[in-house]
């Protein structure tokens, strides 16, 4: 299965056909991960395209939701084109989550938007290796 031109992980095709790709009904990984959450919200394939396409809109091209480079503690930003948006972390958070890529094709690793005091400074953040690691955190 291919989103955005990028085949999804053979660990997320089998979290989707074990119906796993869902809401953990134990929340205490997610909260471990992520201390201000909504929930995770683990997004239907057809959800995926289509936040993935949404990152293509001109509103979502400024430094706010891309990010900035950053060497010193990468990735820093977001590369819509080798991106695939799997999931959130609930309503008015703002906080997606994507597969990022850019370090190998197979293997994508974790990554979610931190935001900054006022958006100014955000950045983004790889919040595990793989997906598998990602699902094995959040308790999935």
């Amino acid at each position: 299965m291919v989103v955005n031109g990028l085949p999804l992980p053979r660990d997320l095709l089998a979290l989707i056909e074990a119906g796993r790709w869902k809401a953990p009904a134990d929340r205490s990984g997610v909260d471990r991960l992520f201390p201000e959450n909504g929930g995770l919200h683990p997004y239907s394939v057809e959800l995926m395209e289509s936040e993935t396409r949404g990152m293509f809109k001109p509103h979502m091209q400024s430094p706010m939701w891309l990010g900035e480079p950053d060497s010193d503690d990468p990735p820093g930003d977001i590369d819509p084109r080798q991106a695939v948006f799997v999931a959130d972390l609930g309503l008015g958070y703002d906080q997606p989550i994507a597969l990022d890529y850019r370090a190998s094709r197979d293997r994508p690793r974790v990554i979610t938007l931190q935001w900054s005091e006022w958006g100014k400074q955000n950045r983004w953040v790889v919040v595990a290796p793989d997906i598998r690691s990602f699902a094995e955190l959040v308790g999935l």
